[in-house]
């Protein structure tokens, strides 16, 4: 059985997958606060991880919906993760001695992910399927004899 699931839609589910994962990790470490009987101290990473999941759940049902706007968050986020694991490795550079291959083949892989995310975000294919238009037919191929 075959699914009829077009790439930006995929996209669309990764997004939102990304951002539910963001916001379950905000949440855990409020109902943690609240196991203590402490009160909730706002720091950095909770701003991060609240921000990116409600920013990256959006943008993944904007993306399946094939609104345009979705498109411009989606290329942000994927330039802000890759800046963000480069300097959380900058900052990681002193601690990791031995696994300091791992970092950069991780480094390697975020990095091609996001450029393969951005590159088919903006791509005249995918930026036909945001006006609500059918999807751009072959070309007449020069080696045609008809």
């Amino acid at each position: 059985m075959k699914n009829n699931l077009n790439l930006l839609v995929l996209f669309g589910i990764l997004f939102a997958g990304f951002g539910l994962c963001c916001l379950s990790i905000f949440t855990q470490e409020l109902l943690d606060s609240g196991r203590y009987n402490e009160a909730f101290q706002w720091k950095t990473p909770h701003y991060f991880f609240l921000s990116s999941g409600m920013i990256s759940v959006l943008t993944g049902l904007g993306l399946m919906l094939r609104k345009n706007w979705a498109r411009l968050p989606a290329t942000l986020l994927l330039i802000f993760a890759a800046a963000a694991w480069t300097l959380f490795a900058i900052s990681e550079i002193k601690n990791v001695e031995r696994d300091g291959i791992i970092t950069i083949g991780f480094t390697i892989f975020l990095y091609s992910a996001s450029l393969f995310g951005v590159l088919f975000l903006n791509n005249q294919y995918v930026l036909r399927s945001f006006d609500h238009q059918d999807p751009p037919e072959e070309e007449e191929d020069i080696l045609d004899w008809e």
